[in-house]
């Protein structure tokens, strides 16, 4: 696929030196939002981001796709490098991390097999059906190897429950491609750590020259590996190959870094001693239920396009949603294009109502339906009434 997404900037040479300023690190725009934001302050949320040039960053859920992705992605298209890697939350998006040695070498339609035997294992799995994004970080001429990312979107689970699903998918891969040592390939570690580099990030590695100078590494040991993590393939829902799309997600850097982030929700997987937990706002509920959640959890007799959307984050009484059906808006009785609905809610009258982002037609003026919050319903764990 031909990749019109900016590769960066030439320089290979990234000087880190034994400075503990990261903010100086981190350029851009999103250095810029860092610093103003206040995104390394680890009092203001759990980490989220790890630098690989060092550092790390703490940004609010209510700042991450709405104001760290699309920065990220425009930084990208204005030839900037960055070298993120993300923490997953919770409950994140499905993903896996293929590394392939020089000795292994698949060809484009070995790779689809392998998206569409990963497809149908996790239908049959979790019983839903999702996209399945690859991305592909080619290898260098000195390892040779190949770097594979797949990222089911629509599929949210916990580390462990990824990590108990890597055997069942192996076995497939086994099967079809049985001269391959999946075991070798499928990287479990990710899970383990629960991180993933960010699509279109490169990648910091140990500079191997005799005289570290400023032709490689400037003194700083470490060097730019590149290997950005770029689109390859797309498979539909129903597991069939979407050349077009393919071709959208290859020029359009911000849709890319959406569909591919693996955060999800709030709640950080994992930390560290130096994490400092965020401080919960005081509880206004009666009753302070702990759930998956959906927003059917919630709200009751949502139609049913709405019924398996996850709740994203919440901004004041808004609720911001994800998932299947989050682009069926009530207000017109159809799906919108691009936009995608999100439920205000009145604690008070005990009720809620959809809204969506369109912003023609009837969408602008006014809201769909109208449904009853759950008596003892409240948001998920760190979201509260009130």
């Amino acid at each position: 696929m031909s990749i019109t997404i900016p590769r960066g900037k030439k320089s290979q040479q990234i000087r880190l030196g034994c400075t503990h300023d990261f903010g100086a690190m981190l350029r851009g725009e999103v250095g810029k939002l860092a610093r103003k934001r206040g995104w390394f302050d680890s009092h203001r949320a759990p980490l989220s981001n790890v630098l690989m040039t060092g550092g790390k960053l703490h940004i609010p859920p209510v700042d991450y796709r709405d104001v760290f992705l699309p920065a990220y992605a425009r930084d990208i298209l204005n030839g900037e490098e960055h070298f993120i890697i993300e923490r997953a939350t919770e409950r994140s998006r499905w993903f896996a991390d293929f590394d392939c040695p020089s000795s292994t070498h698949l060809t484009e339609a070995q790779w689809e097999m392998v998206a569409r035997q990963i497809h149908g294992a996790l239908t049959q799995l979790t019983g839903q059906n999702s996209c399945v994004i690859v991305l592909r970080a080619k290898g260098d001429n000195n390892s040779g190897k190949t770097g594979i990312h797949f990222i089911a979107p629509d599929i949210l689970a916990t580390m462990q429950s990824m990590l108990e699903w890597r055997k069942g998918i192996m076995d497939g891969l086994t099967k079809s491609l049985p001269d391959v040592n999946w075991d070798e390939v499928f990287d479990e570690a990710v899970y383990k750590g629960g991180s993933l580099r960010m699509a279109l990030s490169s990648k910091i590695v140990p500079c191997t020259a005799e005289t570290h100078d400023a032709r490689c590494c400037g003194g700083s040991l470490r060097t730019n590996a590149g290997r950005r993590y770029e689109p390859y393939m797309l498979l539909g829902r129903d597991g069939v190959r979407r050349k077009q799309s393919e071709k959208v997600l290859a020029t359009n850097a911000q849709l890319l870094v959406s569909k591919t982030s693996i955060r999800h929700g709030i709640s950080a997987h994992g930390s560290s001693a130096h994490d400092a937990p965020r401080k919960s706002a005081k509880p206004t509920a009666s009753d302070a239920l702990k759930h998956s959640g959906r927003l059917d959890d919630v709200i009751e007799g949502l139609p049913p396009q709405h019924r398996n959307l996850m709740i994203v984050d919440r901004h004041g009484s808004r609720l911001r949603v994800d998932g299947e059906g989050a682009r069926y808006c009530t207000i017109v009785g159809r799906e919108h294009r691009s936009s995608t609905v999100y439920y205000v809610v009145d604690e008070a009258q005990q009720k809620a109502i959809q809204y969506c982002w369109c912003r023609k037609g009837d969408c602008v003026s006014r809201g769909g339906v109208v449904k009853p919050l759950r008596s003892r319903g409240v948001l998920p764990s760190g979201f509260v009434w009130g």
